[in-house]
């Protein structure tokens, strides 16, 4: 028992291991269990003995079996003799069973944790970043009044423009987030999904309520997604460099490869385009004809555009600038003509004064790690998230090669998902090591600790294989299944070759201990693996809000659970007698 406790103990350790995200969903599961483990050992050596010894009396033991136990013998048999009696058939089966495993593992795809339903909808919008507060709100309202009016799913909507006033989310007026709050599913109409009901809605929008930028989203999803990659879309790739046009020049091309790759939707570039600015160049020796130098023609511009101070006026605690302007700046394309008193009272125009140029600029700049740098954004809907960033790795790599002094560097759920491969990778191999040491020392011998290491790839089969039925990608969910699954699996095991081991001492042939053994304790393996299987059933059936992250790891271990049993009582007992040999001198 305590080596088969402490194999399940160890199972928990690269749980435990995890960081940042993965880290805060799965270690408090991971340290639950691992003190429910100790309790129960300590209570199954102290307690339970001493209680048992107390309390039970010789007529509570039933003569005769359950009739569950009895009818699970009788199906069985059958199937032990068979198989003992046709090894070289079911270790053909078992062998096609592992290739049929390692090529479904190979076909299904990666994400980093399941997408959640929320019930709710986020629009993010975008429009020119030059859009005066006015318009932004006109524009805004319609959008709500056309969402709330025409889709009878909707029942609430709220657009916030900007950022608050506590800058949480720093925004221009030009970024507004509509929140859609959606009636409940039994309510919608018959045959509508969601992702059915945002193309509806993206549909109603760019007709009526159009605006250069309209992505989708859920509101934790895209907090989420703010949190791990800085940027609100579930995959961000940022590319560095010195060069602002270039970086524009790469973010479209970037964009437009993205845009064609399957699953990758909503994609954009998270900065806003251009602007026309106008650029004020003093010119000296006409200045200075006038009696000015370049700061006062630059004043005076300044003047013109936002005003100047005249003074100041308390508000309470607050002190507030008094500045005096002009009703309505000039447009850019007439400040040129505008008229600029000088030194001796005269009034010229200042293009008489300064060059006046109007250009584009980029409207917002970025920086990270010392370098400028833009971002493009996607979301991933209706394939694996690790299978569209790998496809299109590739894709990039081949049409848009960087240039020299640019680098690019992927974000947001993959950036989390390739760090949880990255940690798991050295983890999971040196718990391996760690249990196959502690099956050697509950064994002293080599091959038995093989064999029932085999439980582990064998019960990964059947998770894979219920993954694929449920269409269900491999996720850090799927994955702390398998992690769990692997100590339910061995402690199978330990089981039947402890009982083949005691068989084997009281002098019986390797083939007949396999079958005694195989009998005997068919009892205690179907126990452990039906209660363990129906504990994680809710969870694999559940629909509720959640569900997306628990139906992975539940249906990894009930799925795995089947294969692993399948071993232990029907596999390992036919193939048992041609390691018995060897094993008993090993």
């Amino acid at each position: 028992m305590f080596f088969s406790v402490l194999v399940i103990l160890l199972v928990y350790v690269p749980i435990v291991t995890l960081t940042g995200v993965d880290g805060k969903m799965f270690r408090p599961m991971a340290a639950a269990v691992i003190m429910a483990l100790l309790a129960a050992l300590i209570l199954a050596l102290t307690f339970v003995p001493a209680a048992a010894a107390a309390v039970l009396r010789p007529r509570d033991v039933p003569a005769r079996e359950p009739f569950v136990v009895r009818l699970a013998e009788r199906a069985y048999h059958p199937v032990l003799r068979a198989a003992t009696r046709a090894p070289l058939l079911v270790a053909a089966l078992a062998l096609a069973s592992l290739v049929l495993g390692g090529w479904l593992f190979t076909r299904t795809g990666a994400a980093f944790v399941p997408q959640l339903d929320e019930g709710d909808l986020v629009i993010q919008t975008e429009r020119a970043p030059n859009i005066s507060l006015d318009s932004a709100v006109r524009e805004a309202t319609a959008m709500e009044r056309v969402l709330l009016g025409a889709v009878p799913e909707v029942r609430a909507v709220v657009a916030r423009i900007g950022s608050p006033a506590v800058a949480t989310d720093i925004m221009g007026i030009e970024q507004a987030d509509v929140f859609v709050e959606l009636a409940p599913k039994s309510q919608w109409r018959d045959g509508l999904d969601k992702d059915a009901l945002v193309q509806e809605l993206g549909a109603l929008l760019a007709t009526k309520a159009p605006a250069d930028v309209v992505v989708f989203t859920q509101p934790i999803q895209m907090r989420f997604n703010e949190l791990l990659g800085g940027a609100v879309t579930d995959v961000s790739l940022s590319i560095f460099g010195d060069d602002l046009a270039q970086l524009r020049d790469l973010a479209e091309q970037t964009a437009e490869v993205i845009a064609g790759q399957p699953g990758a939707v909503d994609v954009r570039i998270m900065a806003p385009p251009d602007v026309a600015v106008a650029e004020v160049r003093p010119r000296m020796l006409a200045a200075g004809s006038h009696g000015m130098v370049a700061a006062d023609v630059l004043r005076v511009v300044q003047a013109i555009r936002t005003g100047v101070t005249a003074g100041y006026t308390y508000v309470g605690p607050l002190r507030l600038p008094v500045r005096v302007r002009l009703g309505e700046p000039p447009p850019a394309s007439l400040l040129a003509r505008v008229p600029v008193p000088t030194a001796d009272g005269a009034l010229i125009e200042l293009e008489h004064l300064a060059t006046v140029e109007q250009r584009p600029a980029a409207s917002l700049v970025n920086h990270d790690d010392a370098q400028r740098r833009i971002v493009v954004g996607f979301n991933v809907r209706g394939a694996a998230l690790g299978d569209v960033v790998e496809a299109l790795k590739a894709e990039l790599a081949a049409r848009v090669p960087l240039p020299r002094g640019t680098r690019s560097v992927w974000g947001g759920q993959y950036e989390s998902l390739a760090e949880a491969r990255a940690r798991l990778a050295w983890v999971i191999p040196a718990v391996v090591v760690a249990i196959f040491a502690v099956l050697l020392l509950a064994f002293r011998r080599l091959r038995p600790a093989a064999l029932i290491f085999t439980h582990v790839p064998f019960a990964c089969v059947g998770g894979i294989l219920a993954l694929t039925l449920r269409d269900l990608p491999l996720s850090l969910s799927a994955a702390i299944g398998f992690i769990a699954l692997s100590g339910i699996a061995v402690l199978n095991g330990v089981v039947l070759l402890s009982q083949i081991d005691e068989l084997l001492a009281q002098g019986h042939d390797p083939r007949r201990a396999a079958f005694a053994a195989a009998e005997s304790r068919m009892r205690p393996v179907l126990m452990t693996a039906s209660v363990a299987a129906l504990g994680f059933v809710p969870m694999m059936l559940a629909t509720g809000t959640g569900a997306e992250v628990q139906r992975p790891l539940a249906t990894v271990v009930v799925g795995g659970l089947v294969s692993s049993t399948l071993l232990t009582l029907v596999i390992l007992p036919a193939l048992y007698p041609f390691f018995a040999g060897r094993s008993r001198a090993a």
